[in-house]
Order: C-alpha cells, then sequence, then structure tokens
C-alpha cells in the first residue's frame, strides 16, 4: 500500500534527499541503484514530484542513503533522518514516526504517519504521548512538524531551554 505524500512533505523529503546525497558525495543514479528502486523514480521522489510512496521504496530510500530504519517516515512527518553511519545516538529511542494502518469514516483503508516513542516508558506513557500527538496534529499538522522539530533540538542541544523557565 503506498503512502500519499502532500506538497510540504514531498518538499520534506526533497530537503533531506538532497542533503544526503551531498552528504556522501553521490549521485542520485548511484542512490537509486544502491535502494534498489529505480531511477526514474528516485529521480521523482528526489525532485520532489513523487505524490505517493510504496513502503518498499521507503525501505529502499532508507538504505541507499545509509538512513537508520524509519528514517524515511520521519522526514515525511517533518522530522530528521537518523544516518547509520554515526546518527546523533540522542535521537534513539525517542519520539519517531511510523506508518500505521487506518480507515476513515466509511471504512476506506489509508495509511497515517504517527509518532512513536520508544524509550523505555510504559505503554500508559507511550499511549498519552500518541493522544497529546494526535491531537496536535489534528489541530495543526504545521504546529506538530514544529513541536516534533523543537523536540529533536532539544534532545541535539539540552542547554538550549533551561526547564526552569517552563
Amino acid at each position: 500500500m503506498a503512502v500519499t505524500l502532500d506538497a510540504q512533505q514531498r518538499e520534506y523529503l526533497q530537503r533531506e534527499i538532497r542533503k544526503r546525497l551531498r552528504e556522501l558525495r553521490i549521485t542520485q543514479a548511484e542512490a537509486a541503484a544502491r535502494s534498489d528502486i529505480s531511477q526514474p523514480v528516485f529521480n521523482r521522489i528526489a525532485n520532489g514530484r513523487n505524490e505517493s510512496i510504496s513502503e518498499r521504496t521507503l525501505d529502499g530510500l532508507e538504505r541507499g542513503l545509509d538512513w537508520k530504519e524509519g528514517s524515511a517516515e520521519r522526514v515525511i512527518a517533518g522530522g530528521s533522518p537518523v544516518p547509520v553511519d554515526g546518527g546523533n545516538p540522542l535521537l534513539e529511542g525517542h519520539p519517531r514516526a511510523v506508518i500505521s494502518e487506518a480507515a476513515d469514516k466509511r471504512g476506506r483503508p489509508y495509511r497515517r504517519i504517527d509518532i512513536f516513542i520508544d524509550d523505555g516508558s510504559s505503554v500508559a506513557d507511550r499511549e498519552r504521548w500518541i493522544e497529546i500527538w494526535d491531537a496536535l496534529a489534528a489541530q495543526s499538522p504545521t504546529r506538530a512538524r514544529g513541536a516534533l522539530r523543537i523536540a529533536e533540538t532539544l534532545l541535539l542541544f539540552p542547554e538550549a531551554i533551561d526547564p526552569d523557565e517552563w
């Protein structure tokens, strides 16, 4: 089943793919070969022209760009990918985007991107995080992506915000 991407999600994916290609110093053709994705499909994704993407293709992107599992979904949700080669260990075990099956009010199946917490906390804590994320994402996807970026910044630069100011 394919995930439908809106313009902003395509832009996020395009930006992160281009950034990673520069970091790895490889071409789109080389990344496509490493990904087991046809070059035309890879080029459409890298240029922000693919309106949907399969789970297999997302896995291929991660392989071809040396991203850890779940990074492509994280990018689609507005987060940052975690590279296999020396990714920031602070981001591991923290909020990450995952694709889940869902159905609309008419019972039509679709996939949605959720945030999952894998930090050893209780199921109740994880459910609360998901509940909060769903409420924020329903209210404003843009604000939800902003919240994810703020959380990532705090993980990368814990000294950036003084907890006493909250």
